[in-house]
């Protein structure tokens, strides 16, 4: 996929803006890591902003002035991808990154680490969450914690209210981020062990029958408890 403005190694991020998704983090050690001069670029897709009437570019734009207090022409490459992307069309975003990045605070699952893994890419994520089910030090770089936090009074979306989320180390994710730029062969291995692991682990042919199973048994539980209450 021809995506203007980036250059030289690409790193992806795909989320929604959310501070669940830790897209401070991100930009925190991306800027912090690198400068703007390096040949080096942070794509940002991002589909929905949980913010009303607000603009991403606006939004990134005072987190880097504002948060990091960095003016914008002393940050690194970043691009913004915004609105709607056709599904069939997310294999040309992944494979036009060099590498994956997302240091989330908690995932139910994490679709597009696995997406990313299913495109041949290294992927950077956070050594917690569901997203532990399918990644390991084998096939990705996983980012290592200050601790597990309470969500505060000030989250932005009120369902999040009450969880205790992961805090991503910013300074192992720049140096996570700088490994990827420096040494790609390491990240490439990594990179085709998670690809051979979704095609042997998580392909529909191994994954339906687990779920085909697993609906039997729940099914024969459920005859089962209906029988006991007839009787």
């Amino acid at each position: 996929m021809n995506i203007p403005g980036a250059r030289g190694f690409k790193f992806l991020s795909v989320f929604d803006w959310q501070m669940r998704k830790g897209y401070d983090v991100l930009l925190r050690a991306y800027c912090t890591e690198f400068k703007p001069d390096e040949n080096v670029t942070l794509i940002l897709k991002v589909s929905t902003v949980n913010q009303p009437f607000a603009q991403l570019v606006d939004l990134v734009s005072y987190c880097i002035e504002r948060t990091l207090r960095m003016k914008l022409e002393q940050a690194p490459n970043i691009v913004l991808m915004t609105g709607m992307l056709p599904h069939a069309r997310f294999p040309q975003l992944y494979a036009s990154a060099d590498a994956f990045v997302l240091p989330t605070r908690g995932e139910g699952w994490g679709r597009p680490y696995m997406e990313a893994l299913a495109c041949g890419r290294p992927v950077i994520a956070t050594r917690w969450g569901g997203q532990l089910d399918f990644l390991n030090d084998g096939n990705a770089d996983l980012i290592d914690l200050e601790g597990v936090r309470p969500t505060g009074a000030d989250i932005d979306l009120e369902v999040f209210a009450g969880h205790r989320w992961a805090a991503p180390s910013v300074d192992h994710l720049r140096q996570l981020l700088r490994r990827a730029v420096t040494d790609p062969a390491a990240a490439a291995r990594k990179a085709a062990r998670g690809l051979a692991d979704m095609r042997e682990k998580w392909d529909w042919k191994f994954v339906i029958p687990t779920w085909a199973k697993e609906f039997d048994r729940l099914l024969e539980g459920r005859a089962t408890q209906t029988n006991l209450n007839s009787n």
